[in-house]
């Protein structure tokens, strides 16, 4: 090819083509090669989390060493390579925190903070388990607690609500109230 102006078009193929796919940690198996491999990308945006991805995949990705200062709050707060914005910013915000665009964020960094780590690992479970179970019940009652008796209420309560609509959760309430005022006296 020559530097001649228009003259940049390739006609003929890769010569040394791959056969195999780079691996960054093919000889590396360093703690360092480890942990970069090992790092999830959140609260950015589609576009940076492919950029991202793309520089742990081919060994490029440079993790911090001290913390950077926030774009937005001014604060040393920023504890991720290549983030311009701290997690608390973005949150706040709504923003991506590498490019800083608004909306399009792929995982939100609020699900991974410290003070909602352990809320949110109890809070997945029974979320997982009042989403298979119980939608129309509510996941929080039989969440953490047992997923065979959140089931069993399950399928008493949601027979009747199902076959009868309105009338039927005005029966389910007089059925429990006549239970217990047959029983009190």
């Amino acid at each position: 090819m020559s530097s001649e102006r228009g003259n940049a078009a390739r006609k003929r193929s890769q010569k040394h083509k791959n056969v195999t796919a780079f691996r960054n940690n093919r000889h590396d198996t360093s703690p360092r090669v480890q942990k970069m491999n090992s790092v999830v990308h959140e609260g950015v945006c589609m576009r940076c989390k492919e950029v991202l991805e793309w520089k742990v995949k081919y060994g490029k990705y440079k993790p911090l060493t001290h913390a950077r200062k926030c774009v937005r709050c001014q604060q040393r707060t920023v504890l991720r390579a290549y983030h311009t914005a701290c997690i608390h910013c973005a949150v706040r915000l709504g923003i991506c925190a590498k490019c800083g665009t608004e909306g399009g964020v792929v995982t939100p960094l609020g699900n991974q903070g410290d003070k909602e780590e352990p809320g949110d690992q109890g809070g997945d479970q029974g979320g997982d388990q009042g989403g298979d179970q119980g939608g129309d019940q509510g996941g929080d009652q039989g969440g953490d607690q047992g997923g065979d008796q959140g089931g069993d209420r399950e399928e008493v309560h949601g027979g009747d609500h199902g076959g009868d609509g309105e009338d039927g959760s005005d029966d389910d309430a007089s059925d429990s109230d006549g239970p217990l005022a047959e029983s009190a006296t």
